[in-house]
């Protein structure tokens, strides 16, 4: 009784360490078996890319409320955008909703708005099971971003680029 009494602290620490330790080992093991599985970009395909993003995914409430949202990677190849989290947030990104292929065919809308001086990119598109979805981008270099959309999205079904890109 003695020994319980002199190291509770040390005892409840281990414990909570023990707990997080387990939390952070199972989204890690449901996020591999639940979450997209991105291919290696090759290099030459890459049309754009951002390691110090930041979006906001609509779907899930936690996420479209945050402030500033949260970091992502962008990258825009010549026939999708993906979108992920580094590490170590790429862990919980089934609990995010923040990994995201969109294959050109599947955008649908796609418009550029100022918010607190930084300029948006408002993606609508339609997940694999058809049901439509929007993500805003806060991008670094915004023109190249543009560039390298405009090159996807002249080939859309629709035949037009976006409206803010004929500036």
């Amino acid at each position: 009784m003695q020994f319980l009494q002199q190291n509770a602290i040390t005892l409840f620490l281990c414990f909570v360490h023990c707990l997080v330790v387990t939390a952070v080992v199972v989204a890690s093991v449901r996020s591999r078996l639940y979450g997209i599985v991105f291919p290696p970009l090759d290099p030459n395909r890459v049309l754009y890319r951002n390691n110090w993003a930041t979006g906001i995914s609509h779907p899930p409430p936690w996420t479209r409320h945050k402030q500033g949202g949260l970091p992502v990677r962008v990258a825009v190849t010549d026939d999708e955008i993906r979108v992920w989290l580094p590490f170590p947030l790429s862990i919980f990104r089934c609990e995010n909703d923040f990994e995201h292929r969109i294959p050109r065919t599947t955008i649908t809308g796609f418009e550029e708005q100022a918010r607190g001086g930084a300029r948006t990119w408002i993606i609508d598109y339609e997940d694999h099971e058809g049901r439509p979805r929007r993500t805003e981008l806060y991008v670094r270099r915004p023109v190249d971003f543009l560039k390298a959309l405009n090159s996807k999205l002249e080939d859309l079904p629709s035949g037009r680029p976006p409206a803010s890109a004929s500036a």
